[in-house]
């Protein structure tokens, strides 16, 4: 990420990270305790996969080239991790280290939620999946991308 992106104040990238994430977690989990869960996905989900559909639409799209976007996103905010599954139909990514580890599992979906639309906008046979989650008690997060079954 280029300097020019930081603030005057001598924020790091890591500084925006850590900021990004709380504000997050904050707004979310407040967000859940207010109106719960169920209605929280029911009002927000559809306009974040949209918003994921629409950035998609300059992308390649089968599995691996779709699956290699994800990580560019996810790289400049320090998530790590290694991919265990590469063909067209099928990519797979277990994330070892996030620094939002700490988000509420809502918190987590609703990115998720973009991801999935994001995806169906690069390849509509193809379905974004969030297998395994830290919040949810999982020692790692596991996310796919595969061919929907006909």
């Amino acid at each position: 990420m280029s300097d020019a992106f930081m603030p005057e104040a001598g924020w790091t990238m890591e500084d925006v990270v850590t900021m990004w994430g709380k504000t997050h977690h904050t707004i979310i989990s407040a967000l859940q305790d207010s109106l719960g869960h169920d209605r929280l996905e029911r009002d927000l989900r559809g306009p974040m996969q949209q918003a994921g559909r629409d950035a998609a639409r300059s992308y390649p799209a089968d599995a691996v080239a779709i699956g290699r976007a994800i990580m560019a996103i996810e790289e400049p905010w320090g998530i790590q991790g290694q991919v265990t599954t590469a063909t067209p139909d099928h990519f797979v990514r277990e994330v070892t280290h996030c620094p939002w580890s700490y988000f509420c599992p809502l918190g987590c979906e609703v990115f998720a939620w973009w991801m999935e639309g994001f995806v169906e906008g690069c390849n509509d046979r193809l379905r974004y999946s969030l297998e395994k989650l830290v919040p949810r008690g999982d020692a790692i997060c596991r996310w796919s991308v595969q061919k929907q079954d006909p």
